[in-house]
């Protein structure tokens, strides 16, 4: 019915394909299950903002305390968020800048990220009151 030879040539096209999506998952793969961790965040952060703007609506001030903003996202976070510079590990601490650190005022805010892709790569965001979510450049680990 078949021949060896076509066998061999339908066995080294399937390995080709797979050889192909392997390499193809190992260039973008990665990239892009990062990419929709990141979109996790953000509509994470979206709800932090509201409950943020809410809480102020009320209170005439913004707060540090998740509970008493009435933050809790549902399921697993990828990524970690801080309000205050006190909360914020030290590991992490130590490679940021003074002005990238997280803090509330009665007025105003800064949110920091820290997020671990599923490349093992750490990268911190942060957000200010009224701006919009940044990549901040870090240090190497000391």
């Amino acid at each position: 019915m078949f021949s060896s030879k076509n066998i061999k040539t339908a066995v080294a096209i399937v390995l080709l394909c797979a050889g192909m999506s392997f390499l193809w998952w190992k260039i973008y793969g990665t990239n892009m299950v990062d990419k929709a961790r990141l979109s996790e965040i953000k509509t994470n952060l979206a709800s932090l903002i509201t409950a943020e703007e809410a809480f102020y609506q009320e209170h005439n001030k913004y707060s540090g305390d998740f509970q008493a903003i009435g933050h809790s996202p549902e399921g697993k976070l990828r990524g970690a968020f801080y309000l205050e510079a006190d909360k914020v590990p030290e590991e992490y601490r130590a490679r940021l800048s003074d002005a990238d650190l997280p803090y509330v005022k009665d007025d105003d805010y800064q949110v920091l990220i820290a997020y671990k892709g599923d490349s093992g790569r750490l990268s911190f965001f942060k957000f200010k009151f009224g701006g919009t979510l940044q990549e901040i450049n870090v240090k190497e680990q000391p």
